[in-house]
Protein backbone atom coordinates (compact mmCIF):
# COMPACT_ATOMS: atom_id res chain seq x y z
CA UNK A 1 0.00 0.00 0.00
CA UNK A 2 1.26 3.41 -0.38
CA UNK A 3 1.05 6.47 1.37
CA UNK A 4 -2.29 7.62 -0.57
CA UNK A 5 -3.77 4.60 0.65
CA UNK A 6 -5.84 6.08 3.92
CA UNK A 7 -5.27 2.88 6.47
CA UNK A 8 -7.79 2.52 9.36
CA UNK A 9 -4.27 2.94 11.38
CA UNK A 10 -2.48 5.37 9.19
CA UNK A 11 1.45 5.60 10.11
CA UNK A 12 3.07 8.81 10.51
CA UNK A 13 6.57 9.57 10.11
CA UNK A 14 8.27 12.03 13.22
CA UNK A 15 11.41 13.59 11.33
CA UNK A 16 13.62 14.71 14.44
CA UNK A 17 17.33 16.58 15.09
CA UNK A 18 19.12 19.11 13.46
CA UNK A 19 18.18 21.00 16.79
CA UNK A 20 18.05 20.03 20.27
CA UNK A 21 14.57 19.28 21.67
CA UNK A 22 12.61 16.94 24.39
CA UNK A 23 12.25 13.38 22.23
CA UNK A 24 10.22 11.90 24.61
CA UNK A 25 7.90 15.04 25.32
CA UNK A 26 7.86 15.16 21.17
CA UNK A 27 7.00 11.44 21.29
CA UNK A 28 4.69 11.46 24.08
CA UNK A 29 2.29 13.81 21.81
CA UNK A 30 2.54 11.26 19.28
CA UNK A 31 1.80 8.56 20.75
CA UNK A 32 -1.25 10.46 23.13
CA UNK A 33 -2.86 10.13 18.85
CA UNK A 34 -5.33 7.69 18.78
CA UNK A 35 -5.44 5.69 15.46
CA UNK A 36 -2.46 6.60 14.46
CA UNK A 37 0.88 4.75 14.13
CA UNK A 38 3.57 7.47 14.84
CA UNK A 39 7.12 6.74 15.01
CA UNK A 40 10.68 8.86 15.33
CA UNK A 41 13.64 9.18 12.22
CA UNK A 42 16.44 11.20 13.18
CA UNK A 43 19.36 13.07 10.94
CA UNK A 44 21.80 11.72 9.38
CA UNK A 45 19.69 9.13 8.67
CA UNK A 46 16.48 10.93 7.52
CA UNK A 47 17.91 12.64 4.94
CA UNK A 48 18.25 9.34 2.66
CA UNK A 49 14.80 8.10 3.38
CA UNK A 50 12.24 11.02 2.78
CA UNK A 51 11.86 9.16 -0.29
CA UNK A 52 9.00 7.91 -2.44
CA UNK A 53 10.28 4.51 -2.23
CA UNK A 54 11.44 4.50 1.41
CA UNK A 55 8.54 6.31 2.53
CA UNK A 56 6.06 3.72 0.49
CA UNK A 57 3.99 2.29 3.57
CA UNK A 58 3.84 6.23 5.58
CA UNK A 59 0.88 8.17 5.28
CA UNK A 60 2.47 11.40 6.60
CA UNK A 61 5.32 12.97 7.47
CA UNK A 62 5.81 15.59 10.20
CA UNK A 63 9.10 17.58 10.60
CA UNK A 64 10.14 18.70 13.49
CA UNK A 65 13.81 19.01 12.39
CA UNK A 66 16.31 21.72 11.72
CA UNK A 67 18.81 19.85 9.29
CA UNK A 68 21.12 22.07 7.10
CA UNK A 69 24.09 23.46 9.36
CA UNK A 70 24.64 24.52 12.62
CA UNK A 71 23.96 28.50 13.23
CA UNK A 72 25.93 28.81 16.86
CA UNK A 73 28.53 28.73 14.54
CA UNK A 74 28.49 31.59 13.22
CA UNK A 75 27.58 32.83 9.39
CA UNK A 76 28.30 31.05 6.77
CA UNK A 77 27.31 27.86 8.65
CA UNK A 78 24.70 26.43 5.83
CA UNK A 79 25.64 23.38 4.61
CA UNK A 80 23.03 22.30 1.04
CA UNK A 81 21.05 19.10 1.31
CA UNK A 82 22.44 16.63 -1.04
CA UNK A 83 21.44 15.36 -4.13
CA UNK A 84 19.50 12.74 -2.67
CA UNK A 85 18.11 14.43 -0.55
CA UNK A 86 16.90 17.12 -2.60
CA UNK A 87 15.87 14.50 -5.16
CA UNK A 88 13.90 12.25 -2.38
CA UNK A 89 12.03 15.72 -1.01
CA UNK A 90 10.57 16.96 -5.11
CA UNK A 91 9.62 13.20 -5.15
CA UNK A 92 7.59 13.26 -2.18
CA UNK A 93 5.95 16.03 -3.37
CA UNK A 94 5.09 14.67 -6.49
CA UNK A 95 3.63 11.77 -5.11
CA UNK A 96 1.32 13.60 -3.05
CA UNK A 97 3.04 12.71 0.68
CA UNK A 98 1.39 14.50 2.77
CA UNK A 99 3.26 17.08 5.30
CA UNK A 100 2.77 19.22 8.57
CA UNK A 101 6.13 21.29 9.40
CA UNK A 102 6.03 21.96 13.13
CA UNK A 103 8.32 24.89 14.92
CA UNK A 104 11.86 25.19 13.73
CA UNK A 105 11.06 23.18 10.44
CA UNK A 106 10.65 26.28 9.20
CA UNK A 107 14.43 27.18 9.66
CA UNK A 108 15.23 24.28 8.00
CA UNK A 109 17.61 23.84 5.08
CA UNK A 110 18.04 27.80 4.82
CA UNK A 111 20.46 27.10 1.59
CA UNK A 112 18.00 25.88 -0.69
CA UNK A 113 15.36 28.54 -1.60
CA UNK A 114 13.36 25.09 -2.93
CA UNK A 115 12.56 23.82 0.36
CA UNK A 116 11.21 27.01 1.80
CA UNK A 117 8.86 27.63 -1.20
CA UNK A 118 7.30 24.21 -0.31
CA UNK A 119 7.11 24.81 3.54
CA UNK A 120 5.59 28.39 2.88
CA UNK A 121 8.19 30.45 4.60
CA UNK A 122 11.42 30.91 6.07
CA UNK A 123 13.66 31.87 9.66
CA UNK A 124 16.85 33.22 9.06
CA UNK A 125 19.14 32.97 11.38
CA UNK A 126 21.54 35.46 9.40
CA UNK A 127 20.71 38.38 6.94
CA UNK A 128 20.46 36.85 3.62
CA UNK A 129 18.26 36.70 0.50
CA UNK A 130 15.13 35.66 0.39
CA UNK A 131 12.82 35.30 -2.63
CA UNK A 132 15.49 37.55 -4.22
CA UNK A 133 15.59 40.46 -1.62
CA UNK A 134 18.02 41.10 1.00
CA UNK A 135 16.13 40.49 4.42
CA UNK A 136 17.58 40.92 7.90
CA UNK A 137 17.77 38.33 10.32
CA UNK A 138 14.85 36.84 11.78
CA UNK A 139 13.85 36.69 15.48
CA UNK A 140 12.72 35.00 18.64
CA UNK A 141 10.92 35.28 21.57
CA UNK A 142 10.78 32.52 24.07
CA UNK A 143 8.54 32.15 27.30
CA UNK A 144 6.17 34.04 25.62
CA UNK A 145 2.39 34.57 26.23
CA UNK A 146 0.41 33.61 22.89
CA UNK A 147 -3.02 33.81 21.92
CA UNK A 148 -3.96 31.88 19.19
CA UNK A 149 -7.12 32.75 16.99
CA UNK A 150 -8.63 30.88 14.27
CA UNK A 151 -9.50 32.41 11.14
CA UNK A 152 -12.01 30.42 10.20
CA UNK A 153 -13.41 28.40 13.55
CA UNK A 154 -14.85 26.15 10.80
CA UNK A 155 -11.46 25.38 9.30
CA UNK A 156 -10.55 21.09 9.83
CA UNK A 157 -7.84 22.39 11.53
CA UNK A 158 -10.10 23.51 14.58
CA UNK A 159 -12.13 21.00 14.86
CA UNK A 160 -12.90 20.45 18.24
CA UNK A 161 -11.11 23.21 19.37
CA UNK A 162 -11.85 26.91 20.71
CA UNK A 163 -11.74 29.71 18.32
CA UNK A 164 -8.95 30.81 20.60
CA UNK A 165 -6.48 29.70 23.29
CA UNK A 166 -3.43 30.78 24.74
CA UNK A 167 0.00 29.14 25.07
CA UNK A 168 3.72 30.19 26.48
CA UNK A 169 5.42 28.80 23.62
CA UNK A 170 8.19 30.82 21.09
CA UNK A 171 7.28 33.37 19.09
CA UNK A 172 9.27 34.20 15.51
CA UNK A 173 9.55 36.75 13.88
CA UNK A 174 10.20 35.65 9.87
CA UNK A 175 9.79 35.57 6.52
CA UNK A 176 5.97 34.39 5.77
CA UNK A 177 5.15 33.92 2.23
CA UNK A 178 1.39 35.43 2.25
CA UNK A 179 0.61 35.34 -1.07
CA UNK A 180 1.20 31.49 -1.20
CA UNK A 181 -0.25 29.86 1.72
CA UNK A 182 -3.80 29.88 3.27
CA UNK A 183 -4.13 31.26 6.79
CA UNK A 184 -5.50 29.33 9.58
CA UNK A 185 -4.79 31.17 12.82
CA UNK A 186 -2.73 33.96 13.94
CA UNK A 187 -1.27 35.19 17.52
CA UNK A 188 -1.39 37.97 19.04
CA UNK A 189 2.03 38.60 19.42
CA UNK A 190 3.74 41.41 18.44
CA UNK A 191 6.23 40.23 16.23
CA UNK A 192 8.23 43.62 15.61
CA UNK A 193 12.13 44.41 15.88
CA UNK A 194 11.29 46.21 19.35
CA UNK A 195 9.48 43.03 21.08
CA UNK A 196 11.16 39.92 19.77
CA UNK A 197 15.30 39.57 19.83
CA UNK A 198 17.15 39.05 16.92
CA UNK A 199 18.59 35.59 16.19
CA UNK A 200 21.96 37.07 14.65
CA UNK A 201 22.87 38.58 17.65
CA UNK A 202 22.09 35.31 19.64
CA UNK A 203 24.29 33.36 17.21
CA UNK A 204 26.84 35.53 17.95
CA UNK A 205 27.32 35.65 21.92
CA UNK A 206 24.30 38.54 22.47
CA UNK A 207 21.23 36.58 23.43
CA UNK A 208 17.87 38.49 24.41
CA UNK A 209 19.22 41.64 22.15
CA UNK A 210 17.44 43.47 19.43
CA UNK A 211 20.34 46.11 20.11
CA UNK A 212 21.01 47.67 16.37
CA UNK A 213 18.89 45.34 15.07
CA UNK A 214 16.02 47.03 12.64
CA UNK A 215 13.52 45.01 10.37
CA UNK A 216 10.09 44.88 9.21
CA UNK A 217 7.48 43.43 11.85
CA UNK A 218 6.46 39.99 10.80
CA UNK A 219 3.44 38.07 9.78
CA UNK A 220 0.71 37.68 12.63
CA UNK A 221 -0.50 34.14 10.60
CA UNK A 222 1.05 31.34 13.25
CA UNK A 223 -1.28 28.01 11.19
CA UNK A 224 -1.17 27.90 7.41
CA UNK A 225 -1.78 25.34 4.54
CA UNK A 226 -0.57 25.28 0.80
CA UNK A 227 -0.20 23.00 -1.74
CA UNK A 228 2.90 22.01 -2.48
CA UNK A 229 3.48 19.73 -6.21
CA UNK A 230 0.75 17.48 -5.55
CA UNK A 231 1.26 17.55 -1.46
CA UNK A 232 -0.98 19.56 1.24
CA UNK A 233 1.40 20.82 3.60
CA UNK A 234 0.34 22.27 6.73
CA UNK A 235 2.63 24.40 8.94
CA UNK A 236 2.18 25.30 12.53
CA UNK A 237 4.56 27.92 14.42
CA UNK A 238 4.14 27.01 17.95
CA UNK A 239 6.08 23.91 19.54
CA UNK A 240 9.15 24.92 21.46
CA UNK A 241 8.52 23.40 24.77
CA UNK A 242 7.48 20.21 26.48
CA UNK A 243 4.69 21.68 28.02
CA UNK A 244 3.27 22.47 24.80
CA UNK A 245 3.37 19.71 23.56
CA UNK A 246 1.40 18.02 26.22
CA UNK A 247 -0.81 20.86 25.87
CA UNK A 248 -4.95 19.73 24.89
CA UNK A 249 -5.46 22.79 22.03
CA UNK A 250 -1.99 21.92 20.66
CA UNK A 251 -2.40 18.00 20.37
CA UNK A 252 -5.55 18.89 18.57
CA UNK A 253 -4.42 21.48 16.66
CA UNK A 254 -1.27 18.68 15.14
CA UNK A 255 -3.89 15.65 15.00
CA UNK A 256 -5.97 17.29 13.10
CA UNK A 257 -3.49 19.04 10.78
CA UNK A 258 -2.53 15.27 10.13
CA UNK A 259 -5.88 14.36 9.44
CA UNK A 260 -6.11 17.38 7.04
CA UNK A 261 -3.28 16.78 4.78
CA UNK A 262 -3.68 12.81 4.67
CA UNK A 263 -7.23 13.92 3.42
CA UNK A 264 -6.43 16.70 1.42
CA UNK A 265 -3.32 14.76 -0.51
CA UNK A 266 -5.64 11.98 -1.56
CA UNK A 267 -8.02 14.82 -3.78
CA UNK A 268 -4.74 15.34 -5.89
Amino acid sequence: MGFLDYKVRPRIAVIGNGHTYDRTALMAMFESFQGMECFLIEHPVAERVLNPQAMCDVDAVVLYDMPGGNPWTGPGYEVAPSRIFQEGFRGLLKSGMPIVALHHAIAAWTSWPEYAEALGGILLHFPGEVRGQAVMDGGTRADISMTITADNASHPLFEGLPDRFTLIDEAYLMEVFEDSITPVARSDVDCSDRNLFSLKLAMTGERWSNRGWQRPTGSSVVAWTKRSGNSAVAYIQPGHFPETQANGNYRRLVQNAINWSISESRRS
